[in-house]
Formats: structure tokens, C-alpha cells, sequence
């Protein structure tokens, strides 16, 4: 491995010289000998890799790296390698091969994997507690205009399904952070039951 190329590529970056920076992570990528090398360096680094704009790491680092590392780990069913790859989720949310491949549709996916390996790991429980809260919020941010996402024709079906997911997230919420949010949305999901049942009483 060349690791001048990579203090090449980083300061390229810094000054903005882009086809500097990309010839340098490329020569940087291709200079390991094989997935074992890539291995040792990718569990040493990758955490302190920066991100850009959008929380992505870097497309080159990604593709020749960190993605090969990944998913050898996954398939050999290490848990570093499923909460490594729910943290990279904004490098790979919008890449229909990856979700062939891993047969995954959210990050989601890969903390409850975690979480099942895994149940008392605090990285764990945070790391699908902030996914849960993520997911929580595009339900409940619009209200009280409505809850996007909902079907409302089976909407005694989904209050039971939201109970159940707040209740998932009071559980993981070890330091009760949370704890007035959650009261909010449980009174949304009362006042949710009681429009939906207002409505069929109309209707009849």
C-alpha cells in the first residue's frame, strides 16, 4: 500500500485540485495487494475517514475499500462488519445493486441485525434507537395535518403498529433522553384513533 498517495489525495482535496485528488485516491486504492491488506488498513481507518456534504465517504474509498472489506466480514457474519455498514448508509441508500446484494431496503435493516447479535451493546441500542427516532419523525412531523406513510384504511392496524414502535424505542431509550418525545407521540396516536374513528361514525 502506497499511503503517500493517500496524503497526496488529502491535500489535493484541501485545495480543491479535484483531478489531482481523484487520480491520487485511485493510485491509492489500487496500490494493496490483495483484500487482506485492504482488511488491515480499512478496520484501522475507516471510522476516521471524512464525510462529505451529504455524509458520504469518499466514492473510490468506498468502492475499492471499504465495500470489499464489508461484505467479506458480513457474509462471514461478523457483527463490526453489519454496524459498519448500517453507519456507511448514506454511501450506499441510493445504490439499487447494494440492496440486491445485501437484500436490505433502510440502515434499519442492519441495526436489527446488530441488535439481534448484540441486544445489551451500547453502540448497538444507540445506533437503532437514532434510526427509529429518524423514522418516527418523518411519520409524526406533519401532524396535525396527517401521518405520512399511513394507510388509513387499516388504521386500526397501524395505531397498533406505532404503539409498538414507540414502545421498541422507550426500551432503547437507557438514559429516558426521549421520554417527553415520546409522550407527544403517543398523544398524537390518541388523537390519530380518535379522528379515524370520528370519521367512520360520520360516514355510518
Amino acid at each position: 500500500m502506497r499511503l503517500e498517495e493517500l496524503t497526496a489525495f488529502q491535500l489535493a482535496e484541501a485545495e480543491g485540485r479535484k483531478r489531482d485528488a481523484k487520480r491520487h485516491v485511485l493510485t491509492f486504492v489500487e496500490s494493496f495487494s490483495d483484500l487482506d491488506e485492504k482488511a488491515v488498513w480499512v478496520w484501522e481507518n475507516w471510522q476516521d475517514l471524512p464525510e462529505n456534504g451529504g455524509g458520504r465517504i469518499r466514492h473510490e474509498l468506498w468502492e475499492g475499500l471499504l465495500l470489499p472489506v464489508f461484505h467479506r466480514a458480513y457474509v462471514e457474519g461478523k457483527l463490526e462488519a453489519v454496524v459498519a455498514l448500517a453507519e456507511c448508509h448514506q454511501n450506499w441508500i441510493s445504490d439499487p445493486d447494494f440492496h440486491s446484494r445485501f437484500k436490505v431496503e433502510t440502515d434499519l435493516d442492519f441495526w436489527r441485525l446488530a441488535y439481534a447479535m448484540a441486544p445489551s451493546d451500547p453502540r448497538i441500542r444507540k445506533g437503532l434507537l437514532g434510526t427509529w427516532l429518524r423514522v418516527l419523525d418523518l411519520i409524526f412531523h406533519e401532524w396535525p395535518s396527517g401521518l405520512p406513510g399511513i394507510d388509513c384504511s387499516v388504521w386500526r392496524q397501524e395505531v397498533v403498529e406505532l404503539r409498538s414502535r414507540i414502545k421498541r424505542c422507550r426500551e432503547l431509550d437507557d438514559a429516558q433522553k426521549y421520554h417527553e418525545l415520546f409522550e407527544y407521540y403517543e398523544q398524537i396516536v390518541v388523537e390519530f384513533a380518535q379522528r379515524m374513528g370520528s370519521s367512520e361514525t360520520d360516514a355510518s
